[in-house]
Formats: C-alpha cells, sequence, structure tokens
C-alpha cells in the first residue's frame, strides 16, 4: 500500500472535526466544562462512559478504554484499516491525499469504488429523467394513482427503468462506464444468451442513499401485474443492505428527536405525503443490530410502524428487542381498521392518520392492544382465552406502576377489580420466578456440558420454532384450499442465470426434492410431522375439511412420546391452527395470493433446513478435523458450502417473486 505523507494526514485530522465526525455515530451531550459525553459504539452500557475532548481533538471510553484521533475513531467503528480510514475522511471533506505510488491492489479496489458510486449517480440520473420523460408516463400514472406527486418523487430522488433490455447499459455505454462498473454497481447481469441486459425493466425506481448523499442501491417496484413486485440491488462493493435504511437523508433532515420505522419503501412516502418525513425502513431485511445502533446515534427514540398482520406484528416485536438490547427508546404506533401506513392513509385521510402516530403504546400496551384486536377480529375465539394470555403479558410487566395502570383498564373492560387482576398477575409472577429458578438448576446441571453441545441444542430449538411456524401456515393453507398440495415450488433454469454457481448447488436447486410438492419428509420426526402426513394424505384424496383436520388433533393423543406436556403441546397447536386458519378465512385472499403464499413459505422451509443441516455438517467437520481426519472434514464442509451457498439463492429468488 502507497505511503500517505505526514502533512497529508495533519491536513485530513484538520479538515474532519472530531465532534461533527463523531456525532454522526454516537448523539453527544455536555455532561462538564470541555468534554462531551454520549454512550460507547463500541461496547454496550446504559450510562455514558464515551468522552469526546474538542480541544485536543481526541475521544476516550472509560469503560472498554478505547480511545485515539479521528481516524482511529472511524477504523474502529467502521472496520477498516488505518489507511483507509484517513481516505475515507479525506473524501468526505475534500483533502487531496500525497501518496506516494500506491501498490496494485489498494489502488484497484478504491477506484472500482468510486467508479461504481459514479455509475450509480449516473444511474439515479438516468432513472429520474426517464420518469420524467414522455415514456415515463405509465409511471407517473402510477404514482398519482398511489397519490405521489412530483413533490414527493423529487425528494426521494424516484426513478423509473424503462422496460427494455439493455437501455441502461447502453446508456452507461454512451457515458464511458465500462461493464466491470456496472457489475460492481449491481446494476447489470448476465442474460440466458449470454450478453449484458439491465437488472430493472419496467419498475419504478426508489434509490438507497447514505448520509453522505451517495446513492448505494436501488429498489424497483414492477407497475405491472407480472413478475415479481419489488426486486432489490444485490449486495455490492459499495453496498451491505444490514447497514443502511431507506428515508436516511430525508428523515436526518427532518431533525425530529423520534424516527418512526416502517417495513417498505412505500410506507415511507406515504408518511411523507402526510407531512411526516422522520420515517425510515429496512432494505429487505428484518431490522439489524447495525440499523438499531445507527438509529439510537440519531434520535432519542424509534417508534415501530409495522403492517397489522401476523408477521408485520412479529417483525415489529424482534425489532424491539433488538433495539432495547442497543439501549434505544422505543415505542409502538399501531393503526386500527388498516393494514399499513399507506392504507391508513388512504382509508381515512391525512389528519386521522398524523392524529394516530401520536398515540404511542409501550411494549405490554401494543401486546395487550393485539390482543384485543385480534379478539375483534376472530369471534370464535373464546374470551377465556384471551383474558388469559393478556394476564400473562400483564406478568411479563417489570414496572409496578405500569402494571397497575393496565390493570385498572382491563378491570373496567372485564367489570372486574383491579386487585382481583393484580392478585392474579402477582401469582404468575411468582411461579414465573420458581420456573426460572428450576430453570437455573437445570442449568447448573448442565454447566460442564462442553459449549459446542450447548449452542448445538440452542441452534435446534430456534430451527424446530422456525419450522413450526412455516408448518402451522402451509397446513393452515392446505385446510383452507386443499388443492394446492398439488402446487409446486418453481425453480427454472432461466431464475439462476446470473448466478455464479457449481455444477453441485445448480442441481440441488433443480433437484426433484427441491421442486416436489409438500411432503411428511419436509418436517422434523414429532407432532407436526404426524399431523402433517394425515394432512398431505387427505388433501390429495380430496377429503380435508375444517372439521376433519381438527379431528386429527385427537389422534394425536395416541403419539408415543417422551414429554410429559403431551397433551397441553397439541392443545396449543390446536388454538393456533384454528387461529391461523381463522385468520386466512378473515382476510379473504383470492386463490394466487394463497397459492404464493404457500410456496413461498414452503421454499422458505426447505432453505432453512438446507441451512441448519449445513451447521450440523460444519460442526462433523470440525470433529473430524480435530480427531485427524482431514480428508473426511474437507468432504463435510464442502457439503455444507454448497447447502448453504443453495439456500442461499433459494432466498433470493424468493426475495425477487415477492
Amino acid at each position: 500500500m502507497g505511503l500517505i505523507s505526514q502533512h497529508s494526514i495533519d491536513d485530513v485530522i484538520r479538515a474532519n472535526d472530531i465532534v461533527d465526525v463523531v456525532s454522526r455515530y454516537v448523539r453527544l451531550e455536555k455532561k462538564s466544562g470541555i468534554n462531551l459525553f454520549g454512550l460507547c459504539p463500541f461496547h454496550d452500557e446504559k450510562t455514558p462512559s464515551f468522552s469526546v475532548v474538542p480541544s485536543k481533538q481526541i475521544f476516550y471510553c472509560f469503560g472498554c478504554h478505547k480511545g485515539g484521533n479521528v481516524i482511529k475513531f472511524i477504523q474502529e467503528i467502521e472496520h477498516v484499516s488505518y489507511p483507509e480510514a484517513i481516505r475515507m475522511l479525506a473524501d468526505q471533506a475534500g483533502v487531496v491525499l500525497d501518496e506516494e505510488e500506491s501498490d496494485g491492489q489498494w489502488k484497484i479496489k478504491r477506484e472500482r469504488r468510486q467508479q461504481a458510486l459514479a455509475a450509480l449517480l449516473e444511474a439515479g440520473r438516468y432513472y429520474y429523467s426517464s420518469l420524467e420523460s414522455q415514456e415515463g408516463q405509465p409511471a407517473r400514472d402510477y404514482l398519482a394513482r398511489r397519490g405521489i406527486d412530483r413533490t414527493i418523487y423529487r425528494t426521494f430522488g424516484l426513478g423509473f427503468a424503462l422496460d427494455r433490455w439493455d437501455d441502461l447499459f447502453q446508456y452507461l455505454k454512451s457515458k464511458g462506464f465500462d461493464e466491470s462498473a456496472m457489475i460492481d454497481a449491481g446494476l447489470i447481469r448476465r442474460s440466458s444468451k449470454n450478453t449484458w441486459i439491465d437488472f430493472f425493466r419496467g419498475r419504478v425506481m426508489f434509490p438507497v442513499i447514505d448520509a453522505q448523499g451517495r446513492i448505494l442501491a436501488f429498489g424497483g417496484r414492477h407497475i405491472g401485474d407480472d413478475g415479481p413486485k419489488y426486486i432489490n440491488s444485490p449486495e455490492t462493493l459499495v453496498y451491505q443492505k444490514g447497514k443502511h435504511l431507506f428515508g436516511w437523508p430525508q428523515a436526518q433532515r427532518a431533525r425530529s428527536e423520534e424516527i418512526i420505522v416502517v417495513e417498505g419503501y412505500m410506507d415511507v412516502i406515504a408518511l411523507a405525503r402526510a407531512g411526516v418525513k422522520n420515517a425510515v425502513a429496512p432494505l429487505g431485511t428484518a431490522l439489524t443490530p447495525y440499523q438499531a445502533q445507527l438509529l439510537g446515534r440519531s434520535a432519542r427514540r424509534v417508534l415501530l410502524l409495522f403492517d397489522s398482520d401476523r408477521a408485520g406484528t412479529e417483525a415489529a416485536l424482534r425489532a424491539h428487542e433488538i433495539l432495547r438490547q442497543a439501549n434505544v427508546s422505543v415505542r409502538f404506533i399501531l393503526l386500527d381498521g388498516a393494514k399499513d401506513p399507506d392504507d391508513y392513509l388512504n382509508r381515512f385521510g391525512k389528519g386521522r392518520l398524523v392524529a394516530a402516530l401520536a398515540e404511542s403504546l409501550d411494549v405490554t400496551g401494543y401486546r395487550l392492544a393485539l390482543l384485543e384486536q385480534e379478539q375483534k377480529e376472530i369471534p370464535l375465539l373464546p374470551e377465556n382465552e384471551t383474558r388469559n394470555r393478556a394476564l400473562s403479558v400483564l406478568a411479563e410487566e417489570p414496572d409496578g406502576v405500569t402494571r397497575e395502570i393496565y390493570a385498572r383498564r382491563l378491570g373496567e373492560r372485564w367489570r372486574l377489580s383491579s386487585k382481583t387482576i393484580l392478585e392474579e398477575v402477582e401469582r404468575r409472577r411468582t411461579q414465573r420466578r420458581d420456573d426460572k429458578m428450576s430453570t437455573s438448576a437445570e442449568g447448573y446441571r448442565n454447566v460442564h456440558l462442553p459449549d459446542d453441545v450447548m449452542r448445538l441444542r440452542k441452534r435446534q430449538r430456534q430451527a424446530q420454532k422456525s419450522e413450526e411456524n412455516h408448518a402451522i401456515i402451509l397446513l393452515a393453507l392446505l385446510v383452507n384450499t386443499p388443492s394446492l398440495i398439488n402446487e409446486q415450488p418453481r425453480i427454472e433454469e432461466t431464475m439462476l442465470e446470473g448466478f455464479s454457481l457449481s455444477a453441485s448447488v445448480r442441481d440441488k436447486l433443480l433437484s426433484e426434492s427441491a421442486r416436489m410438492p409438500l411432503q411428511s419428509a419436509d418436517f422434523s420426526p414429532g407432532i407436526l410431522k404426524s399431523l402433517a402426513s394425515s394432512v398431505i394424505d387427505s388433501a390429495s384424496e380430496g377429503t380435508l375439511t375444517t372439521a376433519t383436520f381438527l379431528s386429527r388433533f385427537d389422534q394425536l393423543d395416541d403419539v408415543e412420546t417422551e414429554e410429559d406436556n403431551i397433551a397441553e403441546d397439541i392443545e396449543l397447536l390446536r388454538r393456533m391452527f384454528l387461529r391461523t386458519i381463522q385468520t386466512f378465512d378473515k382476510m379473504r385472499m383470492n386463490t394466487e395470493s394463497k397459492r404464493r403464499l404457500y410456496k413461498r413459505e414452503l421454499m422458505t422451509m426447505r432453505a432453512e433446513r438446507w441451512e441448519n443441516n449445513a451447521s450440523i455438517l460444519n460442526d462433523r467437520g470440525s470433529e473430524m478435523e480435530i480427531s485427524g481426519q482431514k480428508e473426511n472434514a474437507n468432504r463435510a464442509y464442502s457439503k455444507a458450502a454448497e447447502l448453504m451457498m443453495a439456500a442461499q439463492i433459494m432466498r433470493t429468488i424468493l426475495q425477487g417473486e415477492q
């Protein structure tokens, strides 16, 4: 790597005030005459011990003892080398570095990044000009139908990818960009004829822009009825999904102490239509710890506004946990009578939406509101079951005052005294403490188990829970529409174009086992497998109804098991299936929507099975390597890598079809 002159390093330090740089990552407050303090971004803490000394242009954490100048801070926070940190700061401040000839590797990588970013910027200009052109009329009509005017689409830099095979490719070529820059930017891919074609075609384009105003990626929404509704840029040389948020620069300009996190692009824009500008969305993934840290540095509080369906509420609760672990203050917004912000705005108008945003809930209030909402939507759900679950939620609330407040509200609704409710809640809290003590004792007995055994047990529990969720949706859909039993995952050769795959991975994805209809072999041994086998047979024979399905649970009592609480498990599954079946009936999904959901759940379950098998193979390979069986270990590692790659490709195909 080339040698950067000392005077250039000094210029970079002088041009980047440490307070300004650190404030992009950490919320700083003045706690003393000369120093600024905030929560350390390098370790978890609740009391600020991270300090910045403006007069000395240094930082230091009294907790983890990391410290240094502005270059060291960027090096630590961005996980880059010292020269890379210097160059990042130089680029931001416009400092020209005086350096000797770099070695080939670094210079090539830097030039590739710069070319990719330049190509993305030019693509953004092209997409916008296409939207404003005569050929962009269909896209403008689509946006108008969604209530998005020119002011809004200019604010977010929206554009339009014309429905042509290589229009952007030819345009960028005319601007002097070569294929490698377009590939690094994720803008083109190989066709089945081995020609270069545009990654996005016939789509309204949403640019993903970072805090420095650089376009890093795009999301594309199809304006027609055929093909995947949304597709997103792949991860590239300049873009990692879990590190960025759509709408981030616009939310930063709002200068609000609160940031609203929603699910998707159109939710952010729906809120902007209502005048709410402090909203962001993750990019095709669940909220990540990195994004949580980013939010925590910029806002005093985060409001979670996710879709009101089961997937949305579960995602909101997972996001809450991630934000809580990052020491970020979190509350929830629940829109009653609509699926998402766009739906709510169209139904009730701007005034009602803005008013709803002011009514945030803590996690206990949110969970109780979901139970109340579920009771309204599913009249057949027994009230005593909802009441029992509400009491359990209240028992999990750690704050006594909050428990009292909600106990009074529940008492008014149930026509019971708050004292009666609190006594039952306290009984459950005592039971929970006793259960924890019992669990701790069990943990003590297992304390001498090897770490890898404990990790294996944890992974097995997680895999079992995930399979259960997919199984409930799949079997409930079958009960609702038995003809789905003949549906097969659609993985065609054309879907694998543009991926660099080994023959074994390609064969795995195109194998009969990956593309066959739902089989009992898709389920792990146990209650669900027994139930699934019976349901699949009945669906194939044309005899499956809701009534016959529920009767299968009575037969499960005879399943041999070593667990003492088998009856409770069966009853819990019965209730979960009943709620899910009734939810699908309530949603009145058309056949095509059911078919898509069914295939997505089946493919996801199989991808997760491959990932779990890959983990098991990696563990076995590690054991073989330790015991000196290097050749066998390498075979296990190779097979694990193939399974993991196949699972990742399966997920990418799924993402494109959503």
